[in-house]
């Protein structure tokens, strides 16, 4: 039977100790026995409840708590940045890893987005260079954006991965230009021409009602369209320009 996710909003600040207390400190715990940072005041393990609860409610950062059949694995950190998602964090509870559920986990929140109607275009994060995820987010196609050299405290680069969300063709958008297509085929015969550019012109009126980039609409519409009369304007005057000589 396949293990059931979801997501769960910590709320803040009232669940912030415990979310700190379950999760953070086990991760700087984790950076700091590995030699991270050591020696550096902000990822210091005792003390810094308040300053990382500042941080994450000042900065509007949403904290998702995965679940798998109702058992708390680990969470995901993000923000809205207009059509842009900064995903700040991930992070598996230690007996959680190397099991193939981070994957699943990533899978979960594009999910949650879809479902909580989330509008972005593009997704980014920024890890370490030796970061073990890094396979995971290529798989799902992250690209790496840019690579901040030795910008770790320890000397390691920062990769910062990028995400773009494919756009889906509405189906009035297929039929739009599946009759630029026929129209231009069809462009030999004059008569052909006159019908489908009226029917082009209906489905220009409901491409233009969706959610595109004004340049798109433009191209999509004053190009195709101008096609086949340009081609009968051209043999119209070359005809004309053979009578008169």
């Amino acid at each position: 039977m396949e293990s059931a996710f979801s997501f769960k909003i910590i709320d803040l600040p009232i669940e912030f100790e415990r979310f700190f207390m379950q999760y953070y400190l086990l991760w700087e715990s984790d950076w700091i026995r590995q030699q991270k940072y050591v020696g550096t005041d902000y990822y210091a393990i005792e003390g810094n409840l308040e300053t990382w609860k500042n941080y994450y409610t000042t900065e509007n950062f949403i904290l998702l708590e995965c679940f798998m059949n109702n058992e708390a694995i680990g969470y995901l950190s993000y923000k809205a940045e207009n059509e842009r998602i900064h995903m700040e964090a991930l992070l598996l509870l230690p007996h959680f890893r190397r099991k193939g559920l981070m994957a699943k986990m990533l899978g979960t929140f594009f999910n949650y987005l879809e479902t909580e109607n989330t509008s972005w275009n593009s997704i980014y994060l920024e890890t370490n260079a030796h970061n073990p995820a890094n396979s995971i987010y290529r798989k799902f196609g992250f690209t790496v954006a840019e690579v901040l050299e030795k910008d770790r405290e320890n000397g390691e680069d920062t990769i910062v991965y990028e995400l773009q969300k494919k756009q889906n063709v509405p189906r009035i958008i297929f039929l739009h230009r599946t009759a630029l297509i026929t129209s231009v085929i069809l462009m030999i015969n004059p008569f052909f021409v006159m019908i489908l550019t009226a029917v082009y012109g209906f489905l220009i009126l409901l491409y233009w009602l969706h959610k595109l980039p004004i340049r798109n609409k433009i191209w999509w519409t004053l190009v195709p369209i101008s096609i086949p009369w340009l081609f009968w304007g051209i043999l119209a005057l070359l005809a004309n320009f053979s009578k008169l000589q």
